[in-house]
């Protein structure tokens, strides 16, 4: 990918190396032109995609792939480069990313993530997900956070109902919504399985 770090458009590569032209360089490398440069300590294993993308606080250089630190940094698979230091997005995503595109889906450009995921910042995801996007409302019937209120909920609703798990979402498992989970909520839970 082509960015600009503010020192000039520089050509920065990703993949699987410790080494770019005579230089150290872990996973990622900036080429000026004229020689390699490290890119802020690199990442802790390899980058399979790169994108700029702007967020609203300017372009930056997105990285994705199967690392789980990037300049020392926790940051599960994804992370941001700004031409001076790297940080993560939010809680990452739960596998390898194998690709990053920025796509106006009619809400304006954002940055889609696509891959082996199953989650992307701590919510269910189906192999993609975007960044930065506002996650759907929870519904407190949805008892496992699949988006699906099915018979699949019943066990983690008694889980949560006896306190034998966390919730996966702060509202799961109140299916009554006045803020608590007891047996005020076992009525209005049948009623989301059975309407």
């Amino acid at each position: 990918a082509v960015y600009d770090d503010d020192n000039g458009p520089a050509l920065y590569v990703g993949g699987r190396f410790t080494i770019a032209g005579d230089r150290s360089a872990s996973g990622i490398a900036r080429w000026d032109g004229a020689i390699w440069a490290d890119v802020g300590g690199g990442v802790d294993d390899s980058i399979v995609a790169l994108k700029v993308y702007d967020d609203g606080e300017g372009p930056a250089l997105y990285a994705g792939g199967n690392f789980t630190r990037a300049g020392g940094v926790d940051a599960e698979r994804i992370a941001k480069w700004d031409g001076r230091q790297w940080a993560p997005l939010g809680l990452g995503v739960s596998s390898s990313v194998a690709t990053l595109e920025v796509f106006d889906d009619g809400s304006g450009p954002g940055l889609f993530v696509g891959g082996w995921l199953q989650r992307a910042d701590q919510k269910p995801a189906s192999r993609m997900a975007k960044w930065g996007c506002d996650p759907p409302p929870c519904d407190p019937c949805d008892a496992n956070c699949d988006g699906l209120v099915d018979a699949f909920d019943i066990e983690p609703f008694l889980d949560l109902l006896f306190g034998g798990a966390v919730p996966c979402e702060a509202c799961a498992g109140d299916a009554n919504g006045d803020g608590e989970m007891n047996a005020f909520d076992i009525e209005p839970f049948l009623d989301c399985l059975f309407p």
